[in-house]
């Protein structure tokens, strides 16, 4: 009974471990999804000296609104309106494309305009995929605890570890179109900008462009793919350690037991039988 106890100690505390783990990634992801380094570009659109604040295309795009209420009362209505007649219906990379081509920087070319499409498709994706990727590891720690008290251990390993590497792949997936499609960053200061580049190829050099939360990303990224064997390793400790204890397997050992000590007594009789009636050939 000592050691019984035991085991399901040590188990409840693997369980809890396994449940922190999974909950701490979350975190990560978390960070990873309120930091600006996605979507700044799309909750603001900085002018700078133009505009003498942080312009929100979010709510202009959304709402179709110029309320000084909403923006403080600094906002140059006239080129808020001016906007919002000519982007309407339109996407917010499409509106900054449409501003950047009006002339808002010295270097308005085609090419450079149409990365702000891409910027914008990148960081949906991302943010997108991290609310599911939270989703997904949140679900796994709760699935872990739930199904443990629950005793349903044979269910364990098949549902949480499915969720942790779902949870895995799109991260990592996430990380790849992001830099692949949208990692650009573009800095308004004024009437001059500049978009850089941030595909593949400038990843690991001249890197400059990405932000604090593209790394927590990456971060939170191995932590989720390197958290996969530690859950599988817990989850084999718990299967194996109380299988013994579960009440399925142990009706079927008193079962089996019972019956070979039948089979056992009706042999014993048999020869004590064959022992009074003659000598046993």
């Amino acid at each position: 009974m000592a050691k019984e106890s035991k085991h399901k100690e040590y188990n409840r505390l693997r369980v809890f471990v396994a449940a922190f783990s999974m909950s701490v990634a979350a975190f990560w992801w978390t960070l990873a999804l309120f930091s600006r380094s996605y979507h700044y570009l799309i909750i603001s659109f900085p002018i700078g000296n133009y505009l003498t604040m942080d312009i929100s295309l979010w709510n202009i795009w959304a709402s179709s609104d110029c309320n000084p209420v909403l923006l403080n009362g600094r906002l140059n209505f006239d080129f808020c309106r001016w906007v919002i007649s000519n982007i309407d219906g339109n996407s917010i990379g499409e509106v900054m494309r449409f501003l950047c081509l009006r002339g808002y920087g010295l270097n308005s070319q085609e090419s450079n305009c149409t990365t702000f499409s891409n910027l914008y498709s990148g960081s949906a994706a991302m943010i997108a995929s991290i609310i599911i990727v939270i989703s997904l590891l949140v679900a796994s720690s709760i699935s872990i605890v739930v199904l443990y008290v629950r005793c349903s251990k044979k269910n364990i390993r098949a549902i949480v570890l499915i969720q942790l590497v779902l949870a895995s792949a799109i991260s990592i997936l996430s990380l790849f179109v992001y830099v692949s499609v949208g990692g650009f960053q573009a800095d308004f200061s004024g009437f001059s900008h500049s978009i850089k580049s941030n595909r593949l190829s400038s990843l690991f050099f001249n890197s400059n462009t990405l932000n604090s939360g593209f790394y927590i990303a990456i971060t939170a990224a191995s932590f989720t793919t390197f958290l996969i064997p530690w859950i599988s390793y817990i989850i084999k400790s718990i299967e194996e350690e109380d299988v013994e204890n579960t009440s399925y397997v142990s009706a079927l050992k008193h079962a089996y037991y019972s019956q070979k000590l039948e089979d056992e007594i009706a042999e014993t009789e048999y020869l004590l039988n064959r022992l009074k009636n003659g000598p046993v050939i």
